[in-house]
């Protein structure tokens, strides 16, 4: 029988575990965003062309979205939880250790280098992501309970996500040589990041592995990535979720054309400058968190279609605006829009595909899901930056991007049109 003092230290541990994932989560996203917005623009700044930036797109998208799949057949063994959940802490120490070292040492830092880094540190990253909500629920024991501990998650990573962009914007405006505000701002994340790694590991292991998850054996770590084939199929049969992710993937390819080519014309058309395209990241930001506030509140399932497809459609223009923008103001006011778009279909696509599967394999769900998207925008950015460093080369840098620009713009068109001819895309 157990006792009264035991159940007391038990929650006790248990408090103490999700005040310091709170702290996890603050310093990560603050580190994240200080450095984070800037590392395609220092990448084009020192030497990178289309087909650079596209790469780093494509692995970025690829690795964060098929390492959550990889990673998530690990985590349902408790044993490795506290290890990913520090993998996905020291991934943040990625980025800026490696700008911070390089510019220092050398005063310049090689396209490629940024590329391997952002690209590691996106593997890495998505270790943690499959194992915060079932950790979160086994330390809660109730749905409500869970529910608003990642809701506070969520909202402390959005805040000092803010404050990260905020603080960056300001830093690089007050240190007007470049170089110095990137190590400035490189240095103060690696602290900020090394921070969030000490918090990750005083999580107390006996909270980290508590739950009905599956014991250690190799024989089940093997069996675990023998059957991942088979659920794959198994979920792809279900006619209503593949009829989503069809006119998903296919869209998604189309519109991660037009992704390589933004960081070129902010930088090489428009020649904003790095706190610029720092606050155009925060202005993004804000408008997707009211968005996703007010369609979490109002939301409705007669909703569902309507608000998808006015974010696909809505964002058909979007390569447009970059082909023909003249000013800062222009993309100001254009992710401002994009963000309330966005905000729509980061609520609306997770409570589809909760309500596509079975209760027992809704993570198995979204993995997929996010598989087959990696996949799509890893394809469709390097095809956009392999197009673009062509018809640079032959046309020119503006009319070059504006060509590819409107190359995306009908390859987003056309994937639209596929959301109201599909018949098994029905909410």
């Amino acid at each position: 029988m157990i006792s009264e003092s035991s159940k007391n230290v038990g929650k006790d541990r248990c408090a103490r575990a999700v005040r310091l994932l709170y702290i996890r989560a603050s310093t990560i996203s603050l580190s994240s965003n200080m450095i984070g917005p800037l590392a395609p623009y220092i990448l084009v700044q020192y030497g990178g062309g289309a087909s650079e930036s596209g790469w780093f797109q494509a692995l970025n998208n690829l690795l964060t979205n098929i390492g959550q799949v990889l990673w998530g057949r690990i985590g349902d063994i408790c044993k490795f939880r506290k290890t990913l959940l520090t993998l996905g802490a020291a991934s943040s120490i990625i980025m800026p250790l490696v700008v911070l070292a390089v510019l220092s040492i050398f005063g310049s830092i090689n396209p490629h280098t940024i590329i391997m880094a952002s690209a590691l540190a996106s593997l890495l990253g998505s270790a943690s992501a499959p194992v915060l909500a079932p950790l979160i629920g086994d330390i809660a024991g109730e749905a409500r309970r869970t529910a608003e501990i990642l809701a506070a998650l969520s909202n402390l990573s959005t805040a000092f996500s803010l404050i990260g962009g905020i603080s960056a914007t300001l830093l690089l405006q007050i240190l007007t040589n470049n170089m110095l505000g990137y190590i400035t701002l490189s240095a103060t994340a690696l602290m900020l990041s090394l921070t969030a790694i000490i918090f990750t590991v005083l999580v107390p292991r006996a909270v980290t592995e508590s739950g009905n998850c599956k014991p250690f054996t190799r024989l089940g770590v093997a069996q675990e990535f023998k059957s991942f084939g088979v659920d794959i199929k198994r979920v792809i049969t279900n006619t209503r979720f593949r009829g989503f992710v069809i006119a998903n993937t296919v869209y998604n390819f189309s519109m991660s054309i037009a992704w390589p080519l933004f960081i070129l014309t902010q930088r090489n058309v428009l020649r904003l400058t790095p706190a610029q395209v720092v606050s155009i990241s925060v202005a993004s930001n804000v408008s997707v968190i009211v968005s996703q506030h007010l369609t979490g509140k109002y939301l409705r399932r007669s909703l569902y279609k309507p608000l998808t497809l006015a974010n696909r459609l809505g964002l058909v223009i979007v390569p447009l605006v970059y082909a023909y923008a003249t000013s800062y103001a222009h993309l100001l006011i254009l992710n401002i829009y994009t963000g309330v778009l966005i905000g729509f279909t980061n609520i609306v696509f997770p409570m589809y595909i909760l309500e596509s599967a079975e209760a027992r394999d809704r993570a198995l769900y979204t993995g997929v899901y996010n598989m087959f998207i990696g996949i799509a925008t890893f394809a469709g950015s390097l095809l956009g930056g392999e197009l673009a460093s062509y018809a640079i080369a032959v046309y020119g840098l503006e009319q070059g991007l504006r060509l590819v620009y409107i190359v995306g713009t009908v390859a987003r068109l056309a994937s639209a049109v596929l959301l109201l001819r599909l018949k098994e895309f029905i909410f």
